[in-house]
């Protein structure tokens, strides 16, 4: 198990299932703290259980979908702004 994720915070949307899933695990495996989120509590609680056997850094959110979008929207219009803000200055 390599630690190369401690100290790091992975944001995880879709963490009930499949990749998302898959992406947790392996991050709480490498020492990150995760933020889980997803729209189903009931799936939420079963990997957060799994990853909290890897993990003790763990935070949980359900998120209902129109949510979740509007949400992620945000994040990417805030990442665009930065990177052209950059690219301004180059």
């Amino acid at each position: 198990m390599s630690n190369s994720l401690r100290d790091k915070v992975v944001v995880v949307t879709g963490a009930s299932s499949g990749i998302g899933r898959s992406i947790v695990l392996e991050s709480a495996s490498r020492g990150a703290t995760v933020i889980l989120m997803a729209r189903h509590q009931d799936k939420l609680e079963e990997i957060a259980n799994e990853a909290r056997q890897l993990s003790v850094k763990l935070i949980k959110l359900t998120v209902p979908l129109m949510k979740l979008l509007v949400m992620l929207t945000t994040l990417i219009i805030s990442l665009m702004q930065l990177v052209l803000a950059s690219l301004k200055n180059f």
